[in-house]
């Protein structure tokens, strides 16, 4: 199972009471891009990668609200180039660890050490440049256009996002939580909403027990589709076929874990919707 360490240095509260708070948070993820880039360059940290996208997913996150912004989308669409690029070298990563985990530890250095001569390779290529120098310009644009009236209406963006966000997972949970076709856009549709409540917690301030549940059904569909993708791949290269049996077992408990967890996610969904009339679970942070 992948580890859960999103926003692993940038996740101090900042002053709600001005968008200073979005710069300090854009440049301590530029600091966390820089230690998961040289932690990479120097194969101290194995789970480098890992922090690299979750930085990632941190600068998008932080950016949505603020996307209809010619001159501050550039760094948001360089991120989410650079998240594509990484995704299968993470995806190869995780597997390497599995095969660590079962015993297979020559057949995990041989698939590790591709993995990370490729992230070092992918983070000397134009796109993770473009984000670094993206990173750099972003609070002087910010600063540029930012006033007291873009401050308010960043605030209802990112409050009406998150609502939105929110509806839209609760609707497509009833819909299909327990379809194993749609659970990939379940978990991005998760990953959404938790990184959004996350990046502005200044804003807004979820339930805690609605952000343990989205937690935990991200981490558990993180795993399915691991062992998913693992099944799939022991078809095609030959040295895994092996280990499909056991993965298929896994696969099929874990399935049935997602099935719990996602239903139980959507009760939550729904209670949050009625509390809403009352009180809302998804509460605005004063300032």
């Amino acid at each position: 199972m992948r580890p859960d360490r999103a926003f692993p240095l940038a996740t101090s509260r900042m002053p709600a009471s001005s968008t200073d708070f979005l710069i300090a948070r854009l440049i301590g993820l530029q600091v966390d891009y820089l230690y998961a880039a040289q932690c990479i360059e120097s194969a101290s940290d194995g789970e480098a990668l890992h922090d690299l996208r979750i930085t990632l997913r941190g600068v998008r996150s932080l950016l949505r609200p603020l996307r209809q912004r010619p001159e501050l989308a550039v760094l948001d669409q360089a991120a989410a180039a650079l998240l594509t690029s990484t995704s299968g070298l993470r995806d190869a990563q995780v597997l390497a660890q599995e095969l660590d985990r079962l015993g297979w530890q020559a057949e995990a250095s041989r698939r590790r050490a591709h993995v990370d001569q490729s992230v070092r390779l992918c983070l000397r290529k134009p796109i993770a440049k473009r984000v670094l120098g993206e990173l750099e310009r972003w609070p002087a644009a910010f600063r540029k256009i930012r006033s007291g009236s873009d401050l308010k209406h960043i605030r209802k963006l990112v409050r009406r996002r998150a609502k939105r966000d929110l509806g839209q997972l609760r609707e497509v949970l009833e819909q299909s939580h327990d379809s194993p076709r749609d659970w990939h856009a379940i978990r991005l549709r998760i990953k959404r909403v938790r990184y959004l409540c996350e990046s502005y917690a200044n804003w807004i301030r979820p339930d805690d027990a609605l952000l343990d549940d989205l937690k935990r059904a991200q981490s558990i569909l993180g795993n399915e589709h691991d062992l998913s993708l693992w099944c799939a791949s022991g078809d095609k290269d030959r040295p895994l076929r092996p280990l499909i049996n056991g993965w298929l077992s896994a696969r099929t408990e874990a399935q049935h874990d997602v099935q719990t967890v996602l239903a139980a996610l959507l009760e939550r969904l729904i209670t949050s919707r009625e509390q809403r009339k009352r009180g809302p679970a998804l509460k605005p942070v004063k300032g």
